[in-house]
């Protein structure tokens, strides 16, 4: 009888399909860690390449359909919220609070930053 000869890829996804890790694969066989993952990287890419047909082929969708138990948000924003009565027209604006005695006022900023500084700071870049 002629024996049929498996390859090591081969041999790399049936390890990987009884259950075992990439580096467990890659010591039993004595091959390199990045071999392997090459292997069954490509391997759960065909597969999922293969189940994606599937539902093609079938007419299912592979995204699974969101049940539509929710009200829509429109729905929900007129039964929670009132419809707007405030004529914003006429609205008055707040009166300015009153400061709390012995809180110091601050009087308004008259002056302007110091010259000297600005064109000492600028002197440094002028060239001579």
């Amino acid at each position: 009888m002629e024996e049929k000869k498996i390859t090591m890829s081969e041999q790399i996804r049936q390890f990987y399909d009884l259950g075992m890790k990439v580096k467990d694969i890659a010591k039993e066989l004595g091959i390199r860690y990045q071999f392997a993952y090459n292997v069954i990287s490509a391997y759960i890419a065909e597969q999922e390449l293969q189940s994606r047909n599937l539902s093609a082929a079938t007419k299912e969708l592979a995204i699974p359909q969101v049940p539509t138990l929710a009200p829509a948000p429109a729905e929900i924003a007129s039964e929670t919220l009132p419809a707007p009565t405030t004529n914003w027209a006429t609205v008055q604006p707040p009166e300015p609070m009153n400061k709390p005695e012995g809180v110091p006022t601050l009087p308004p900023r008259t002056t302007t930053p110091s010259k000297t500084f600005t064109e000492s700071f600028l002197a440094k870049f002028r060239r001579a």
